[in-house]
């Protein structure tokens, strides 16, 4: 057998199964069956009630909208509010803050906020740890309820109650 025996016996075959591959992917319809891969059900007590949430993981179909039932929208457990979460006692010190801390509080304010983005390069050189500190206790007074979890996260140590 020579390679043009084989190419002009197998290249057929190869191409008709790979554009049928190819249509059978293009035109295949999902059927609405039961889709759910898995379901758990949480259950949480406190004093006064009980609170049972079921989460349940399915595909949702792309021509059917997703609703919710009242009951799940009742058992629900309340989202805590962010201001419970910082205290109001908590101060910071910026001048324990180093020079990696503060890049990183500068890009994480910068990607919460774009317009209290803090440059990290100025006039074409690296900013120095001095300027981004004053620059990170600016946007602390500026948005206070953003700049402190950034900075209790990233720099622990610089935050004391």
């Amino acid at each position: 057998m020579t390679i043009e025996t084989l190419n002009a016996t197998l290249f057929p075959a190869f191409l008709f199964i790979v554009f049928f591959s190819t249509a059978c992917c293009f035109f295949y319809t999902p059927t609405e069956t039961n889709r759910n891969h898995q379901s758990t059900v949480f259950t949480a007590s406190s004093e006064s009630k009980t609170i049972t949430a079921k989460s349940e993981i399915s595909c949702p179909s792309s021509s059917s909208s997703t609703v919710e039932n009242p009951e799940t929208l009742a058992q629900k457990p309340p989202a805590l509010e962010p201001n419970r979460l910082i205290p109001e006692a908590i101060t910071i010190n910026t001048q324990l803050i180093n020079l990696r801390q503060a890049r990183k509080i500068a890009s994480a304010i910068k990607k919460a906020n774009p317009s209290l983005g803090i440059p990290q390069r100025v006039n074409g050189s690296n900013a120095s740890v001095e300027w981004l500190r004053i620059q990170i206790k600016n946007r602390l007074e500026q948005a206070s309820e953003l700049v402190t979890p950034i900075i209790l996260e990233l720099a622990p140590a610089a935050s004391a109650l």
